[in-house]
């Protein structure tokens, strides 16, 4: 089973399944939000997208653009 959440260099990652969950949209819908520029772009470890904690706690407080 894979880990939701990585750390690298006292930073906290965690992955798409999890970043979904947080926000309660689909596979389909953080792609689109990916490819959009609408949420904080993630890094690649071993073929799976992780996000910054920080950022995307950040992102979530911060006024949407439309």
């Amino acid at each position: 089973m894979e880990s939701k959440t990585v750390t690298l260099a006292g930073r906290v990652y965690e992955n798409s399944v999890s970043v979904r969950e947080r926000l309660g949209i689909s596979e389909l819908t953080l792609r689109k939000c990916i490819v959009g520029g609408k949420i904080p772009e993630p890094i690649k470890i071993a073929r799976r997208r992780y996000f910054d904690r920080d950022e995307i706690d950040l992102w979530l407080v911060q006024p949407q653009k439309t």
